[in-house]
């Protein structure tokens, strides 16, 4: 799961390479505009349940995603193959697309003077040198510690160690072309837990950019049993008018609504409950959210976004 820094170096050198080529196609073959955004990444995923192995994963994906633009008209198309027919067969496609597509005023690359002047390192690429064997250890430790908290759990469910790397390419005719690598990795229990009035399950994880960010597996086992467990025995309550307080799983969730209701694209189709709602108060006083996409190890953050803005 690993590579050294000179051979990663290579490959975003030369998925930028190809980016540029894609641009170039696009061009020539009369767009006024074009991005192209590139995921090359590799992956393990080993699941165990009731203690042995159950399933080993590995996969290696390349895809090319080309947007060009004709005037305020969009198409896209993708492919995985990099040869010089398959650009100009897809970037041809993404073209012909664009020309049948209704004009969008709002369509079209952000501005040039919003693009990501600078890209510091926000220390998000951790490759975990791990294989099969090794994630299969740790996944049936995890299991193990669930089982081990209380008799009444049976695992019908998978206990998973996941890691992946990728390199992430953007580019686009203002000159933008920028290559990150960044990492992913996750443990995941989840068990079933049962008495006389049934069963009930839950899970438990940990994730982070880096191996040693991870908790030890015993401890996501033994959250993963003891959330399980305190699912049982639970009991209607009267209607009425309650103080309820969120766990913090559920608690994040609630943010969604919000979250998608401030979304470019549900504001862009006025699919919002909140279109026409900028400098208005919309939740309680105690809230605040902020954005800190430039926190190291952060899992969502970014230099840029998917467009080339600086964040």
């Amino acid at each position: 799961m690993t590579n050294g820094k000179a051979e990663s170096d290579a490959t975003a050198a030369r998925l930028k390479d190809i980016v540029d080529q894609i641009l170039t196609e696009a061009r020539q073959q009369g767009a006024s505009d074009a991005e192209v955004s590139v995921a090359n990444g590799t992956g393990l995923l080993v699941g165990v349940r009731k203690g042995e192995l159950e399933t080993v994963e590995l996969n290696n994906s390349r895809g090319f995603g080309i947007v060009a633009y004709v005037g305020n008209r969009k198409g896209s198309a993708s492919t995985s193959d990099d040869s010089p027919d398959a650009i100009r067969t897809t970037v041809r496609q993404a073209l012909n697309i664009a020309r049948y597509t209704e004009p969008d005023s709002c369509n079209g690359l952000a501005p040039a003077e919003l693009m990501a002047q600078t890209l510091p390192d926000l220390d998000i690429d951790h490759p975990w040198d791990i294989d099969a064997d090794r994630a299969t250890e740790l996944a049936l430790r995890m299991e193990a510690a669930a089982m081990a908290v209380d008799k009444r759990i049976a695992n019908r469910e998978r206990t998973s160690v996941s890691s992946y790397r990728g390199c992430h390419v953007y580019g686009n005719s203002h000159g933008f072309n920028e290559a990150t690598w960044r990492t992913q990795h996750q443990n995941v229990c989840s068990v079933v837990a049962s008495d006389d009035d049934g069963m009930q399950s839950d899970y438990a994880y940990t994730l982070g950019r880096s191996a040693d960010e991870l908790a030890d597996p015993e401890a996501v086992g033994r959250e993963a049993g003891e959330r399980t467990v305190a699912r049982l025995g639970r009991k209607r309550v009267k209607t009425g008018t309650y103080p309820v307080l969120f766990d913090p799983s559920t608690a994040s969730g609630l943010f969604g609504a919000l979250l998608g209701a401030i979304s470019g694209g549900a504001q862009y189709r006025k699919e919002s409950w909140l279109v026409d709602s900028l400098g208005k108060s919309v939740a309680a006083p105690c809230v605040t959210l902020a954005e800190e996409p430039l926190r190291p190890r952060g899992l969502a953050s970014a230099a840029h976004d998917g467009d080339g803005v600086a964040t």
